[in-house]
């Protein structure tokens, strides 16, 4: 199946040009696609690694910012040598 995770934030009094945004992720199972501001930012083929992505250029200072994970869960099974894709 196809999951969508979003998070909505606010980066008040922030100066891109100081700083580096990285958005950070422990893992995500699995075939995820990452958004900011619905741009794609890129795509995790795996699941179970942590992995991080530069943001920066992608923020916009105090306004509301959004970043959308799309995760898509592909299910194999070795019993009848099928692969299904749940998507």
């Amino acid at each position: 199946g196809v999951a969508w995770y979003r998070k909505t934030f606010t980066m008040k009094d922030y100066v891109p040009t100081k700083n580096r945004v990285y958005v950070r992720f422990d893992g995500v199972y699995m075939n995820s696609e990452v958004y900011v501001n619905n741009e794609f930012i890129g795509l995790r083929p795996y699941g179970y690694t942590t992995f991080s992505y530069d943001i920066t250029d992608k923020i916009v200072p105090n306004e509301k910012n959004v970043i959308a994970v799309r995760s898509v869960l592909v299910f194999y099974t070795l019993s009848n040598k099928k692969i299904y894709d749940m998507t």
